[in-house]
């Protein structure tokens, strides 16, 4: 991926989408159960007091809304070695996240 600036904004982006489409829904589950969220971590802690995934699960999401930001909004550059560990270990996250939101949204 260091090669190729194209690929590099490819995958950024990708998961730019990918953390901002977890924590929109987290807004959006927290504000429909009536409880406020000023934050985006605030918004996944949210998510573990309304029983739509484990807690253990929110602490290791909670660290998306700042990598959300530093994609976002590019502060000073984004660390490439951050970008590969995310794309190694924490994909599975998000597939994860859905089932969990799927399930709860069956319950309710």
């Amino acid at each position: 991926m260091r090669a190729s600036a194209d690929l590099r904004w490819t995958v950024e982006r990708g998961l730019q989408l990918c953390a901002q489409s977890v924590l929109d829904v987290a807004t959006h589950i927290s504000a429909a159960s009536g409880l406020d969220a000023p934050d985006y971590a605030t918004a996944i802690d949210r998510l573990a007091e309304l029983g739509v995934v484990p807690a253990e699960f929110a602490t290791r999401l909670r660290p998306l809304a700042g990598f959300r930001n530093v994609l976002v909004h590019g502060y000073l550059q984004v660390d490439l070695a951050i970008v590969e560990k995310v794309l190694a270990e924490r994909l599975q996250d998000f597939e994860d996240y859905i089932h969990f939101v799927e399930a709860f949204l069956d319950r309710t």
